[in-house]
């Protein structure tokens, strides 16, 4: 789970900086996908756990790991639509903030390394 929260931890401070924010509001979203996927897995995964061994127990291993790939693929479909609307929801400021320069073509890396020289276009 360390492996997929740090990069998406450090995504969502990138993000919020971006708009001028501070990376803290990143913990909304955290706390967003603890909670529905406590919900889901309290609501959904006991069912699923229970199918799969009952199947497991009838003799049907392929169905049980079947249930079990259903509740993975949901569960990642929930972290990614989290992602998604949280991500939308977050206003880009064009401007400079207090976390670095605006990226975008009137700010790209060269004139940020060189702010003093002007360049022909």
């Amino acid at each position: 789970m360390v492996v997929v929260a740090w990069p998406w931890i450090a995504l969502w401070v990138k993000r919020y900086h971006d708009a001028g924010k501070s990376g803290w509001w990143c913990l909304i979203p955290m706390a967003v996908f603890i909670i529905a996927s406590s919900i889901f897995d309290w609501y959904v995964g006991d069912y699923m756990t229970f199918l799969a061994v009952i199947m497991a127990l009838l003799g049907q291993d392929l169905m049980a790991i079947n249930i079990s790939l259903i509740q993975s693929l949901v569960t990642i479909a929930t972290l990614y639509l989290i992602a998604f609307l949280f991500n939308r929801a977050i206003r880009h400021d064009p401007n400079d903030n207090r976390f670095g320069p605006a990226d975008g073509p009137a700010h790209s890396r060269e004139d940020r390394a060189h702010p003093g020289r002007t360049r022909m276009r």
